[in-house]
């Protein structure tokens, strides 16, 4: 991938997290898009019809929307490319569906209802003997299942 396309796609992932880039789905699915002056930025999450592996393609229409630029990039030919847009894709994600929010709610609510003692102790009082027992037992009660 071309430097340009590189910082257009870092610069994307700065303002998509710090929330100055605003995404919404498109009808197609798995599909986002943000609008600026100058153009619109789509990205897509697919599988690749030869090994089913991800794909992302990025898309760059002008004002006018017609497509100027399309890059389709997969971990096993544009490894540092895919890993970068795949990263935009994670971002946009996280916001879009308020991950990080819904996330530090659940904790709160959780931790409303428990007594002094903070998650890590209760995290670190887990013995290693206990959940192997705790993961066994779950198991085997699955499989009866």
């Amino acid at each position: 991938m071309d430097t340009k396309y590189k910082q257009i796609v870092a610069l994307l992932i700065r303002k998509t997290a710090d929330g100055r880039a605003k995404w919404r789905e498109t009808s197609a699915k798995q599909q986002f898009s943000t609008k600026l002056e100058s153009g619109t930025i789509l990205i897509e999450s697919t599988l690749n019809k030869t090994d089913n592996g991800p794909v992302f393609i990025l898309s760059v229409l002008n004002d006018t929307g017609d497509r100027v630029f399309s890059l389709t990039v997969s971990p096993l030919k544009e490894k540092d490319d895919f890993n970068l847009v795949s990263r935009l894709y994670d971002t946009i994600q996280r916001k879009h569906y308020r991950v990080d929010e819904t996330l530090d709610s659940i904790l709160d609510e959780l931790k409303s209802d428990v007594s002094s003692t903070s998650p890590e102790d209760d995290i670190e009082s887990l013995s290693e003997a206990e959940s192997e027992k705790f993961f066994y037992r779950n198991a085997s009660q699955a499989n009866k299942n």
